[in-house]
Order: C-alpha cells, then structure tokens, then sequence
C-alpha cells in the first residue's frame, strides 16, 4: 500500500475527476485501486479527508451539477435525472429535497 501522504494526493487527484465526471459511477475498488490502498483503507481515508462516504459524496456532486443546470434554467428536471441518476426522477428529487429543503423543481 502506499504512503499515507501519497494515498491522501492521490484521493485528492481523484475528488478532481470526480468533479469533472460527475456522470461517471465510481466503483469503491477502482478508486483503491487509483489511490493505491485497499478498499477498507479508502473508506477511512475518504472519511477523513471528506467527512462523508464516496457514495454519499458522489451523489452531493451529482445533485450539485442538477443544482447549476435548474439554476441557469437550461434543463429539465427528467434530463438530469437521465444523466445523473440512471433515469430515476424520484429518487433525484428525494435526494434534492434532502440536500436543499426543496423540491428540484422549485
């Protein structure tokens, strides 16, 4: 496994792509793999470093993007929840709701 110092620049290089991929679905051993630890290192590591899971966080930079994009009045809520949540407006608008007090469409 490599250094802690070394695996936090790595997480930290992976929160980058993960913010320009905000479409993609990170699988937890792919991005061990990228950081060069083992899974349940990662899951602390990325505590540490964020303060929540990397699903919890993936899913905060998906409902950030629908954010800007219902901001700037250019998308619909059913496109985004086709980009960003596998077609699931539901679950988009349950998510958001959570995030920012309110539905997704307001």
């Amino acid at each position: 496994e490599e250094s802690h110092d070394g695996a936090r620049s790595r997480l930290r290089d992976f929160l980058g792509l993960l913010r320009e991929e905000p479409q993609r679905v990170w699988r937890e051993q792919e991005v061990a793999r990228f950081c060069g630890v083992s899974a349940s290192r990662l899951r602390l590591l990325f505590r540490l470093e964020t303060g929540t899971s990397l699903r919890q966080f993936e899913i905060g930079a998906k409902l950030e993007c629908v954010a800007k994009a219902l901001q700037g009045g250019r998308a619909r809520v059913a496109d985004l929840a086709d980009e960003f949540f596998n077609g699931n407006q539901s679950y988009l608008s349950r998510a958001f709701r959570r995030r920012f007090g309110c539905p997704p469409s307001a």
